[in-house]
């Protein structure tokens, strides 16, 4: 049985939760209801100092703030007047968000991330069977593809920016060929998933296989064309995915039970409360980028968080998805929250800690319903989400507001299989059962016109090899 701390009875001398005390430096510190009051009662005058006192007067009377009485003033509106200005100016200087999307701090600010509808396409690469595995590194600039055909396929992608989105393009039968740094086929059958080692300079990457297997390979030599290491299961593999670290494997088959490999040794590890495991097929997992937690999806419906160190269940989210299959789950940059998606047709946006949704992204198609296992999955710098919709469109939100931006023809012959994002810039990919895999980056052109140098953004197709 789990035994939990007894709570320790307060001393008389030690403050409570309804106190404050002077610090030895003689400023007085207050604790979080006496801040809270605060600011309720500055949000008060504002409304009574602005002309709405019905509201006011509501307010103050549902959080029993009469005594004493809040008189107009415009304090509030004085602080956030001064703290606007140096928000804009911190993120000015940091170079955007980089902390990734955060509910509490993102509300107001506008988009500054390109719009998909701007993006180009450059290439297209070709499997012998429909491609259901593809994946950036983390610092974007490598990209492999796992097909049917059981080949993995390894890119460089800023050779497919040099060549793709050349004017002076060679011919069809050399740009995939320019491309492509390695060609590996060691799986007996189908690709179904790929995940970087988390460290670029290692060159490795982790696949899953339908032939049950779970297999780590390095690119960094041509001759490399084995696995340097094989994990065997006992069920068709689903998704994979490196710990930050690298040091472990996170493996989901058709079967509930999920398990964690040590990489080194091959050992592996689950949990040891059979009831923290799901009761359907794992479909997706996803680590933090910390490795605090990792989420797993699956067949029965269910969202679980595990604990990255204890390997335990920490909490679930059953129905996420109307009780419809998990297609994906994938954490925002900050580990804050778990963006989802389902057979319900819809992405949904989850608060890890307090494990609650706190938006939905609508609009995709579908009537409520879809059939295939499609992902969702955030920009590169998480202000927009992205989900390839039954209907062979690829639908854009407002990460922060769930506003649809656009709904972009996917250009696939059949479903698309795989959508991927790059990590760092305005780049994506879509891999279909078609067996091509489409990449489409933002892309400046300049143009001189009457004399005048113009930067444009052109929407050019590309014929396909």
């Amino acid at each position: 049985m789990m035994e939990f701390p007894v709570p320790v009875p307060m001393e008389p001398d030690e403050p409570g939760p309804e106190s404050h005390h002077i610090m030895s430096n003689g400023h007085v510190e207050f604790h979080s209801h006496q801040v809270r009051e605060r600011m309720y009662r500055l949000v008060i005058s504002q409304l009574f100092q602005d002309g709405h006192g019905a509201l006011g007067v509501s307010l103050a009377t549902a959080l029993q703030l009469h005594e004493p009485p809040c008189p107009p003033s415009d304090e509030l509106y004085s602080i956030v007047a001064k703290h606007i200005p140096r928000k804009a100016k911190l993120e000015d200087e940091s170079g955007g968000l980089e902390d990734g999307i955060d509910l509490n701090r993102d509300s107001t600010v506008e988009i500054t991330s390109p719009p998909l509808t701007i993006y180009e396409f450059a290439v297209s690469t070709g499997h012998r069977g429909p491609i259901h595995a593809a994946a950036f590194n983390s610092n974007g600039t490598m990209l492999a593809s796992g097909s049917q055909d059981g080949y993995i396929k390894v890119y460089d992608v800023e050779k497919i920016l040099q060549v793709g989105l050349d004017f002076q393009r060679p011919p069809q039968d050399l740009i995939e060929q320019r491309c492509t740094v390695r060609v590996l086929s060691d799986h007996n059958e189908s690709i179904s998933a790929i995940s970087f080692h988390p460290d670029p300079d290692q060159q490795m990457f982790l696949t899953g296989s339908y032939d049950c297997t779970a297999r780590i390979y390095g690119f960094d030599k041509p001759g490399n064309k084995k696995a340097l290491r094989i994990f065997q299961e006992s069920e068709p593999i689903r998704d994979v995915a490196f710990h930050p670290s690298g040091r472990f494997a996170l493996v989901g088959t058709v079967h509930p039970t999920l398990r964690l490999y040590d990489v080194e040794t091959g050992r592996a590890f689950v949990s040891a409360n059979p009831s923290d495991q799901h009761t359907g097929s794992i479909t997706s997992v996803a680590y933090t980028k910390d490795g605090r937690l990792y989420a797993s999806g699956s067949k029965d419906g269910a969202i679980k968080i595990w604990d990255g160190v204890s390997n335990r269940c920490v909490q679930t989210i059953p129905s996420a998805h109307d009780s419809t299959q998990i297609n994906s789950v994938v954490f925002s940059k900050n580990g804050k929250f778990i963006l989802s998606s389902g057979k319900d047709a819809l992405v949904k946006l989850w608060e890890v800690d307090a494990v609650r949704q706190m938006m939905y992204y609508a609009g995709a198609g579908g009537q409520g319903y879809t059939p295939f296992r499609t992902q969702a999955q955030f920009n590169h710098n998480e202000e927009q989400v992205l989900y390839p919709s039954a209907s062979g469109h690829l639908v854009v939100w407002n990460s922060r507001n769930a506003a649809r931006l656009a709904s972009l023809p996917l250009e696939h012959n059949g479903l698309v299989k795989r959508l991927c994002h790059s990590p760092t810039e305005p780049a994506y990919v879509t891999a279909g059962e078609d067996g091509r895999m489409r990449f489409y980056a933002k892309s400046a052109r300049v143009v001189v016109k009457n004399g005048l140098t113009d930067e444009k953004y052109t929407n050019r197709l590309v014929n396909a090899f």
